[in-house]
C-alpha cells in the first residue's frame, strides 16, 4: 500500500483525519491526500492531491484551499497557472464573497466555473459605498467559465459593485455574467449599484461580459483622482439595467469594439437611461478620448448613445479635451430622446460654462439608426463652445415609432434645438453631416420632416453643413427636407443636383428646398423666406416648361436694390432662364449666378447691371440708373420696342413688329460731274454692306 494516495471526498472528510491516517502520511505508507469534492463528490473541477508539508519551512496559514491544517500537520497543494476557486469552497449556498477575494488576493488568475452568491455592498456603507463585491489586483486575470455567474441577495442600499477595480493595471476580465437586484431591490432611491466599475485604472479590459439588472449602470469607467487610461470592453452586453448599459466618465485611449448595449430601463427606469453615455464630470480629472467600433444598442429608454462634455468647462478644467470616434454603429428601437443625442447639461448647472470652449471632436461614420421612438439624432444644448462633430454615411428609417403629434421635434429624424426661453446659448456647435440618407417607407407616414433646427428668434443655429441628403416619405412635403428657424451661416450641398416640380404657389419655409433646384408646371410664384433667419442659404429656380415662373421676397426683404411690393419679382419665361439667390442677411438677397434672360415682374433701378431684363406696358415714370432698358410688354406693332434712361429721361428705341439691322454706314464716294470706275464702285461696296447686315437681320432673306 506504499505510496498510494488516501482518498477523501470532501474537505471536512480531509480535515477529519485519523491520527493512525496522519500516522500513515508521516511514515510515507501513503504519499498523499486526493480530494474529490470540497462540501461534496464532484463538485470542484476535477480531484487534486494534498502533500504532507514539511515542518520548516512553514507554508503558511490555513487557507482553506492550497493549505489545510491538521491536527498538528499541514497539507499542501500546489495549484498551477489558473484557479479555480471552487477549491477553496466557493460553490456553496450563501455569501461567499470573502473566499474569492482570498483567492484573488493570493493567485494572478483566477477561475469562476459556477454561479456564487456575493455581497456587492461595502463593508462601510454608507461612510463609503464602492469598497464591496470582489476587488481585482495589478497583473491579474479573472475567468468565467460554463455561464457562471455572480448574482446577489437583495438589497436597500443605494449603491454597490460586483467587481471593482480601482487604481490597479494590467488587468484581464474573461467572459463575467453579473445579475443584480432591479426588480427586488428592497428601496425606491439612488443610482450607483454597478457590475463592473473601473476608476484611475490602466489597461483593463472585459471580453465577452454579460451585465444585467444592475440598480444603476452595467459597466462603469471613470475617475477620483487621476482618471483611467488603456484598456477597453470587447463584445460586451449589458443588458436591462436601471439607469445605463455603460457609462464611460474619464477613459484616455478607451476602446469599445463590438458589444450590444440594450434594454437600458426596462424593468425599471432611472435618468440618464442610455444604452452608452460618455459623459465626464466637473472634478478637474476626467478626459475623453475613447473609440466605438461595431457596438449596438437596441430598446433603451432613452436613447442608444449619448455624448454630453458639458462639465469639462468646469473652472478645474483647463484647455479640456473630449475625443470621440464611432465607426459602425447601429441602434433599433431606441427613444425617445434620440438614437444618438449630442446635449450638455442644463447650461445654468453648477460647474457649467457656456461661453468655455471644449476641445477636441466627435466623429461618427457608418450608422444604421431603424424604428427610433422619436427622433433620431438629437442636439440638445449643443452650445458654440461645444467639440466639433462630423457625421458620415448615416442611414435612418423609420423615426417616431411611438407616433407622436403634439410636439414637431419629436417627429423629425435629426433635430437641433436651442431653447428660446434661456439667454444662455445664443448660436450652435459646429456640425457636419455627410452622406445621410432618412426615410419613411410605412403606409401611414410618421416624419414630419427629415431635419428640423429650431431657436428662438434671438438665436441662431450657425456652423451647421449637410452635404448630400437623400430623403423618402415624410408627412409635410411641402415643407423640403431642411427645416431652420433662423441661422447665420448653414450650408446644404448635393453631388449631384436634385430637382424638384411643383404645380402651385410655394411659400418657402426657411431652410426648406435649400440646394435643390425649383420648378413649376404652371405660372405660379415662389416667396423666399426672411433673408435675416437664412444668411447662407442658396435657392435655385429653373424653368424647363417655359411658363411664368415668379421670385419674390416676403416684406421689407430685397433682392439686389429692389423694393419689395406686391407686384415685384424676378420672372422666368423661356425653358433657357435659370438664377439662384443667397441670403446675405441685412435683409438682402443676391444674385449668385443666373442663365437666360431673367425679367422683372414691378419696377427696381439698376437691373440691367444685372444683367436683368425689365418690361413695362408704358413709358416708365421713376428715375433710375443710367443705361436702364425697359422693353415694352404690349407687342402692339408700331410701338418702341422699349426705352433707355438717359440723362433724366426715358428715351424710346425700336419699333415693335420692324426689324432692324444694324447701322451701315455712308462710305460711297461723291459724285463728280463724271462717273468714274472707283466713284460706282465705292457705291457698290455700300450696296453689299447693306445687304449683309439686313441678311443678319433676318430682313433679307440668304
Amino acid at each position: 500500500m506504499a505510496n498510494q494516495f488516501l482518498v477523501k471526498e470532501t474537505m471536512a472528510a480531509m480535515q477529519g483525519l485519523s491520527a493512525a491516517e496522519i500516522n500513515a502520511l508521516q511514515s510515507n505508507t501513503y504519499a498523499g491526500v486526493q480530494l474529490l469534492g470540497y462540501y461534496e463528490k464532484g463538485d470542484t473541477p476535477a480531484p487534486i492531491i494534498y502533500y504532507l508539508a514539511p515542518l520548516t519551512p512553514d507554508p503558511g496559514s490555513d487557507d482553506g484551499g492550497s493549505i489545510i491544517a491538521v491536527s498538528g500537520i499541514k497539507l499542501i497543494h500546489t495549484f498551477p497557472e489558473k484557479v479555480d476557486v471552487g477549491y477553496f469552497g466557493a460553490y456553496k449556498t450563501g455569501d461567499v464573497t470573502q473566499i474569492i477575494q482570498k483567492v484573488i488576493d493570493k493567485y494572478k488568475s483566477v477561475v469562476i466555473s459556477k454561479d456564487c452568491l456575493i455581497n456587492p455592498v461595502d463593508s462601510n456603507y454608507p461612510a463609503s459605498k464602492f469598497g464591496g463585491g470582489i476587488k481585482l489586483r495589478t497583473n491579474s486575470t479573472l475567468s468565467f467559465i460554463n455561464q457562471a455567474t455572480l448574482k446577489m441577495e437583495p438589497t436597500a442600499a443605494d449603491a454597490y459593485t460586483f467587481i471593482s477595480c480601482v487604481n490597479v493595471s494590467n488587468v484581464s476580465i474573461y467572459a463575467p455574467k453579473i445579475i443584480g437586484d432591479v426588480g427586488e431591490h428592497l428601496n425606491i432611491v439612488g443610482e450607483d449599484g454597478y457590475g463592473i466599475y473601473i476608476v484611475d485604472c490602466e489597461n483593463i479590459n472585459v471580453y465577452e461580459g454579460y451585465i444585467s439588472k444592475c440598480w444603476g449602470d452595467g459597466y462603469y469607467v471613470g475617475s477620483d483622482s487621476k482618471g483611467t487610461k488603456g484598456g477597453g470592453l470587447f463584445n460586451c452586453i449589458a443588458d436591462d439595467n436601471r439607469r445605463q448599459g455603460l457609462s464611460i466618465v474619464s477613459w484616455e485611449e478607451g476602446v469599445v469594439n463590438g458589444g450590444a448595449y440594450i434594454n437600458t430601463g426596462k424593468t425599471l427606469f432611472k435618468a440618464p437611461g442610455y444604452g452608452i453615455d460618455i459623459e465626464p464630470n466637473a472634478k478637474g480629472t476626467d478626459i475623453i478620448n475613447v473609440t466605438l467600433t461595431n457596438v449596438t444598442t437596441r430598446n433603451n429608454k432613452k436613447g442608444g448613445l449619448q455624448l454630453v462634455p458639458g462639465f469639462l468647462t468646469d473652472e478645474k478644467y483647463i484647455n479640456p479635451s473630449y475625443n470621440v470616434k464611432i465607426t459602425n454603429y447601429t441602434s433599433v428601437d431606441d427613444g425617445t430622446s434620440g438614437a444618438i443625442r449630442f446635449a450638455n447639461p442644463p447650461l445654468e448647472t453648477k460647474g457649467m460654462r457656456p461661453s468655455e470652449k471644449i476641445y477636441g471632436a466627435i466623429f461618427i461614420q457608418g450608422v444604421t439608426i431603424l424604428n427610433s421612438k422619436e427622433r433620431s439624432i438629437d442636439f440638445a444644448r449643443w452650445f458654440e463652445g461645444s467639440p466639433k462633430v462630423v457625421l458620415r454615411d448615416i442611414y435612418i428609417e423609420n423615426c417616431n415609432q411611438d407616433h407622436i403629434v403634439s410636439t414637431n421635434e419629436s417627429q423629425c429624424a435629426v433635430v437641433a434645438y436651442i431653447d428660446p426661453a434661456q439667454s444662455l446659448q445664443l448660436g450652435h456647435g459646429e456640425v457636419s453631416i455627410e452622406n445621410i440618407t432618412i426615410v419613411d417607407n410605412r403606409t401611414t407616414k410618421w416624419m414630419l420632416v427629415p431635419i428640423w433646427l429650431y431657436c428662438g428668434s434671438t438665436q441662431s443655429i450657425d456652423n451647421f453643413y449637410i452635404k448630400n441628403i437623400n430623403t423618402y416619405g415624410q408627412k409635410s412635403v411641402s415643407n423640403g427636407e431642411i427645416i431652420i428657424s433662423k441661422t447665420n451661416g448653414f450650408k446644404n450641398e448635393y453631388a449631384v443636383k436634385k430637382y424638384r416640380s411643383f404645380s402651385s404657389d410655394l411659400d418657402i419655409v426657411s431652410g426648406s428646398f435649400n440646394g435643390i433646384v425649383l420648378s413649376s408646371t404652371v405660372d405660379n410664384v415662389f416667396t423666399l423666406p426672411l433673408a435675416n433667419n437664412s444668411v447662407g442659404l442658396e435657392y435655385e429656380f429653373e424653368n424647363p416648361n417655359a411658363i411664368v415662373s415668379q421670385i419674390r421676397v416676403k416684406s421689407g426683404d430685397s433682392i439686389g436694390n429692389s423694393v419689395n411690393n406686391a407686384a415685384t419679382s424676378l420672372v422666368l419665361r423661356t425653358n433657357r432662364d435659370r438664377i439662384r439667390v443667397r441670403s446675405v442677411g441685412r435683409n438682402k438677397w443676391e444674385i449668385v449666378e443666373q442663365f437666360g434672360t431673367i425679367t422683372t415682374n414691378g419696377f427696381f433701378s439698376g437691373f440691367k447691371n444685372k444683367n436683368l431684363t425689365r418690361y413695362a406696358a408704358t413709358i416708365p415714370s421713376i428715375s433710375a440708373e443710367q443705361g436702364d432698358e425697359v422693353y415694352n410688354s404690349t407687342n402692339i406693332i408700331g410701338q418702341p420696342l422699349g426705352w433707355k434712361y438717359i440723362g433724366s429721361n426715358w428715351i424710346p428705341f425700336g419699333v415693335i413688329g420692324m426689324l432692324q439691322a444694324i447701322p451701315s454706314a455712308d462710305s460711297a464716294l461723291s459724285p463728280s460731274a463724271t462717273y468714274i470706275q472707283s466713284e460706282a464702285q465705292s457705291v457698290l461696296n455700300e450696296l453689299r454692306d447693306l445687304k449683309t447686315k439686313l441678311k443678319a437681320a433676318k430682313i433679307l432673306a440668304d
